[in-house]
């Protein structure tokens, strides 16, 4: 799992390694050349040279032989020397300037860059003999004294002159190089991926992959990329779903209009082509046109009230509204339909509940599920009707049972279709739109509650409703 960092981390993280890391490893390099490359030179002491073979020596300070000798060893050794006698007489020197002590200089004319000549201070040596004072030298030390360390070889001394400056190009170039190919892997190609993405969502195709990367905002986009992905292709899968359920739907509808249409037009056919010749005939004709006709009005009473709620998001007149007396008030514009099947309907209400609706629209659905339970319990049945107010989910439950055959297992999942020809729920023969139950579960749904369908185990089918209440 990468561990996300925003873009500001990553660029402060390059410019740290773009700073420290050459400048660690030039540290690191030089280190290594004064190990390997640089060897320590000491300066021989002239010390015992000059006490043996000048102070020691001084009988001899004024042959001739010998200071020209002497000369020419002090020249060789870049020693200056000049000697006095006892009465301050010069007896020999090679030192040219008459000034004792000089000051510090650097001279490169005449040796090597790896050395460079101390100031020359000129050191003064009375002798004497006993007491008595033999005479003064007077010595400068010329010699050239060679730096701290001796390089070993010339690529060494190439590699101390210009070896940092390539080891801090060639850091630089490799950290140039890693940063080059982390913005091309982790942003660049995520970027380009997004660029397909859209092209692909252009066309209607949401099968494509988002990358992930150690980036804080790719990844962010990417997640943002992934949950349109989901929507999008929810969104359509939706939409091809609706489209299906529309051809559907217009194709029964031509059906269910033309059937009775059909009807009608051959009732009528038949009285005006003298097929029905006696009043008996003709009023029969006429009335089974008038019920078709009802039928007709009915169907097209239904797929206006399912278009509202479907299709057309007509607001709600909510009021707050009593109910209990609202439910009874419908059960008993039912009163000549029980008593035409003699059927017993028991209401059990446990208290006055009160709800905020749209009476109109929630009075065509209740209105549908006590018609459907009429219309599928025998004569001589039984319809119970259950009312109980849920006080902690403060919502009121109504379930509507009947006596009657049930629910084919196959239709259940279908029942709240509109115009779902079951194998007897939905069938015309029993009377019905096809579009009843479908309205009674938009209209429950737009109250903000919820319908379901289940078989009685003792028999019959019974629906639940939840709405949400209020206090009184």
């Amino acid at each position: 799992m990468h561990k996300e960092r925003t873009l500001k981390q990553w660029l402060i993280i390059f410019l740290i390694l773009f700073l420290l890391v050459p400048f660690a490893m030039i540290q690191v390099m030089l280190k290594i050349n004064q190990h390997l490359f640089l060897k320590p030179v000491a300066i021989e002491s002239i010390s015992p040279w000059f006490k043996e073979d000048v102070l020691d020596k001084a009988y001899m300070w004024k042959e001739k032989a010998w200071q020209k000798q002497l000369n020419e060893k002090a020249t060789e050794m870049h020693l200056g020397i000049r000697l006095y006698d006892e009465e301050g007489q010069l007896l020999t020197s090679n030192i040219e300037k008459e000034n004792i002590i000089e000051p510090y200089q650097i001279h490169s004319d005449n040796v090597s860059s790896n050395y460079v000549y101390l100031g020359w201070m000129i050191q003064e040596y009375p002798v004497y003999d006993g007491e008595e004072l033999l005479g003064v030298a007077y010595v400068e030390d010329r010699r050239p004294l060679p730096n701290k360390h001796s390089y070993s070889s010339s690529i060494a001394r190439h590699f101390n002159d210009w070896g940092g400056l390539i080891v801090w190009i060639g850091l630089c170039a490799i950290v140039l190089i890693f940063s080059a190919k982390f913005l091309k892997q982790k942003m660049l190609q995520p970027l380009i991926q997004f660029q397909a993405a859209t092209n692909k969502i252009s066309h209607y195709d949401f099968h494509f992959s988002l990358p992930t990367t150690p980036v804080k905002e790719i990844n962010e986009l990417s997640h943002a990329f992934s949950m349109m992905q989901k929507r999008l292709q929810e969104s359509l899968d939706k939409q091809e779903t609706m489209e299906k359920e529309r051809k559907l739907f217009i194709s029964s509808i031509i059906h269910d209009l033309r059937t009775p249409l059909f009807s009608i037009r051959g009732y009528l056919e038949g009285i005006k082509h003298g097929i029905a010749v006696t009043p008996e005939q003709v009023n029969k004709y006429v009335e089974i046109s008038y019920q078709k006709a009802n039928v007709l009005n009915q169907l097209i009473s239904d797929l206006h009230t399912f278009s509202s709620l479907n299709y057309l998001e007509q607001p709600l007149h909510l009021n707050k509204i009593d109910f209990t007396a609202f439910l009874q008030q419908i059960i008993e514009s039912f009163h000549p339909e029980l008593q035409k099947k003699a059927i017993s309907l028991k209401l059990y209400i446990d208290e006055a509940v009160f709800c905020e609706i749209d009476d109109y629209v929630l009075g065509r659905a209740l209105h549908n599920l006590i018609a459907n339970a009429i219309q599928y319990t025998p004569n001589n049945g039984e319809i119970t009707i259950d009312l109980c107010d849920l006080k902690e989910q403060r919502q009121c439950l109504l379930r509507i049972a009947d006596n009657g055959p049930g629910i084919p297992e196959a239709d259940i999942a279908h029942l709240f279709s509109p115009l779902y020809r079951g194998e007897k729920s939905r069938s015309r023969k029993t009377g019905g739109t096809g579009l009843g139950l479908a309205i009674a579960q938009k209209a429950v749904e737009k109250h903000c509650g919820t319908i379901r369908v289940y078989n009685n185990a003792a028999g019959g089918a019974a629906f639940e409703m939840l709405l949400p209440k209020i206090s009184s």
